[in-house]
């Protein structure tokens, strides 16, 4: 009789072979709408994804409630020990004001649109997810001009998708920059469709 043992080790996320990595933005809306139930939910999400994404990427972290507060710069979003950093951070956010959704947005999408100029971003998929739960209340809420603003962003390569949570969102707003950003629309009533939505976004650049 012989004895056989087997060990099993989980593998590191590769290094994407098939093509480009992946850029992207999580711009995530912290004003006071219904309580803290879906920041919370939003935040903790985010934060979970970023310590799980593949090498090869890399990811930027928007917070907005009546001001825009960068978390992490998506240039800088390639490196573990950032991402994991500012996941610790978005486990202690807290809710802020009225709800400055465009400049959140805004600032999303210039952090990729930036990256779009390197010398190696040839191909990449860059993305803005923007995940709230009201109105966008101060700076630019038309929504007309909101779509032309995300389609002035997809003719420099960065698409938008939303995330709507709850009942109470703006939906002619979010429907907006997503249908000008070529992305989608997700409507999230509950913690567990908030991260099913944001997985779908994830996996729809092929690298979960």
């Amino acid at each position: 009789m012989a004895s056989l043992w087997i060990g099993f080790k989980a593998p590191d996320f590769p290094v994407n072979k098939s093509g480009p990595g992946r850029e992207g933005t999580f711009v995530i809306d912290r004003s006071v709408v219904r309580g803290a139930g879906p920041l919370d939910a939003a935040t903790k999400a985010v934060a979970d994804g970023l310590e799980t994404l593949p090498q090869g990427d890399r990811a930027g972290v928007v917070l907005f409630d009546s001001s825009v507060e960068t978390v992490l710069e998506a240039k800088d979003g390639g490196e573990a020990k950032a991402r994991k950093s500012t996941a610790d951070l978005l486990r202690q956010v807290h809710t802020g004001g009225s709800t400055f959704l465009s400049g959140g947005w805004t600032a999303g999408a210039n952090q990729l649109s930036q990256l779009a100029v390197d010398s190696d971003a040839d191909g990449r998929v860059r993305q803005v997810i923007l995940l709230t739960d009201g109105h966008g209340n101060s700076g630019e809420t038309n929504p007309e001009q909101l779509h032309d603003h995300a389609d002035r962003a997809l003719q420099q390569g960065v698409q938008t998708s939303c995330i709507g949570v709850g009942d109470h969102y703006m939906l002619l707003q979010v429907q907006a920059l997503a249908d000008g950003g070529a992305g989608r629309l997700h409507h999230a009533t509950d913690k567990h469709e908030l991260v099913q939505a944001l997985l779908e976004e994830v996996q729809s650049a092929g690298h979960m």
